[in-house]
């Protein structure tokens, strides 16, 4: 099937964003067991240079109905059982426009003749990039599906595995090209699993169900043509994307310390009691940019899983649904969190417990002033985890019997009670976990609602 689109152009120059290739799939079945999908993208894009405008993106998967097979013998108990598998290359159009061509612009300042004058001309503004090309993913997939007593217990496991490569990287060379280039070297990788168990069953006039899920997703950043580093802990590739950077908290600074004995920490800020101390990891009494290192894990949660539960009797309902989050990061900082932040900020209760003399290293919060840098470059001593467990819903009905009903008119009635964001257990204690890292939105509300379903 040939494919061509038009699209317009977000730079608003009037042009169109052309693109057209082949796209087509194949499915075979054989005696209801065996299943095999092909499908296939063939796709050009006028934003990439001839030889690289036109990329091959095909997905194959596969399936086996093991349920199926009679001569097996599998337990009584297992209804159903399929084992699946898929691979596949995907391919992503960067925003580049036109990046495979120079281009020129108009501009003043070159000065000619014999009474030297500024006159207008036009100049290279853009650089020709030859080597652009489509970001492509490779996916692969393994995973199971599986019915057992009956379909009262289901449950379902996936494996997934990702590698993207010919990610476009600004500036992945020199700066003394003297131009902003972008060179499609970047690779990242992101691997995971993901499992999901179900129960549903009913006793006379009583039903009921329960489902859990739960995903692991790690990544991490093989290759960004990353500048060359003084030591190893500085270097952002090898870590997951976003992967918090700073100082590492030392200790606080205390009365009895000989603060101009220590490593030089001046190029932070001025310090003294109260303040915050961090580590010297390369040990030459300096503290700057050659000890900043990982902090913490990125904001993005690795664990995602959720419970959702329900039950119904003679015609009351009750639904709940719960979702968590772990091995994610917040950072506090800003109003939300800092003592007199831009100095039109406030105190808060969590400051009550600050650095004060005599506190040692016991207090929680550095001593409070109105301007200290030292204390508020991003270090690991605001980073805080963000694991949490929300009770994201529930809700009660009732459904009128059929004879009461018809009798005022309707075919069905309920009437229910529900309320969503009701509970929250978590780390941070000053802000909303699935907030910015600064808290500085609007809060997620709890709602309450009441309301009645007719059916006429």
């Amino acid at each position: 099937m040939a494919d061509r689109q038009q699209l317009d152009d977000a730079l608003s120059t009037g042009l169109a964003l052309n693109y057209q290739g082949i796209k087509g799939s194949l499915s075979y079945r054989y005696s209801n067991s065996y299943l095999l999908d092909l499908s296939y993208s063939w796709q050009g894009s006028e934003q990439y240079p001839k030889g690289d405008r036109y990329g091959f993106f095909p997905v194959l998967s596969a399936g086996w109905i093991v349920s199926n097979e009679k001569s097996l013998n599998l337990p009584g108990f297992v209804s159903f059982l399929k084992i699946r598998a898929s691979y596949g290359l995907t391919g992503n159009h960067d925003d580049t426009y036109f990046d495979y061509l120079e281009s020129y612009a108009s501009g003043t300042g070159s000065v000619f003749g014999v009474s030297p004058a500024s006159v207008s001309g036009y100049y290279q503004n853009k650089v020709a990039n030859p080597l652009l090309t489509w970001e492509k993913c490779s996916k692969a997939n393994v995973g199971f599906d599986m019915d057992m007593f009956k379909n009262r217990l289901t449950a379902s496991f996936d494996y997934f595995k990702e590698e993207n490569k010919d990610i476009l990287i600004q500036n992945a060379i020199t700066s003394m090209y003297g131009a902003t280039v972008y060179m499609p070297e970047g690779k990242f990788k992101n691997k995971g699993f993901e499992i999901q168990l179900g129960w549903n069953d009913r006793v006379s006039d009583f039903s009921y169900y329960a489902t859990f899920n739960y995903a692991v997703a790690k990544n991490e950043i093989v290759n960004q043509n990353e500048q060359l580093r003084n030591y190893s802990w500085m270097y952002r590739t090898g870590h997951p994307l976003n992967t918090r950077f700073g100082y590492l908290f030392d200790r606080f600074y205390t009365e009895e310390d000989d603060i101009d004995a220590l490593p030089d920490q001046s190029l932070l800020g001025s310090q003294n009691p109260g303040d915050l101390k961090y580590k010297d990891l390369n040990g030459d009494d300096v503290i700057d940019d050659n000890d900043i290192t990982r902090i913490g894990s990125a904001k993005m949660p690795e664990i995602n899983y959720g419970l959702s539960f329900g039950a119904g009797y003679k015609g009351f309902d009750l639904s709940v649904l719960f979702h968590g989050a772990g091995n994610s990061t917040t950072y506090n900082s800003g109003y939300t969190y800092w003592d007199f932040y831009n100095k039109t900020g406030n105190v808060m209760e969590h400051h009550l417990d600050r650095w004060t003399s005599g506190s040692g290293q016991s207090a929680k919060y550095p001593r409070l002033t109105l301007s200290n840098t030292n204390n508020y470059v991003t270090s690991s001593f605001w980073v805080q985890k963000n694991s949490f467990l929300r009770l994201k819903y529930i809700e009660l009905g009732y459904t009128l019997p059929a004879t009461v009903s018809k009798r005022i008119g309707m075919t069905k009635a309920r009437i229910f009670v529900n309320g969503s964001n009701l509970y929250c257990r978590t780390k941070p204690d000053h802000k909303d976990p699935e907030l910015q890292d600064d808290g500085l939105a609007y809060p997620i509300p709890r709602v309450f609602s009441a309301g009645l379903n007719l059916h006429f």
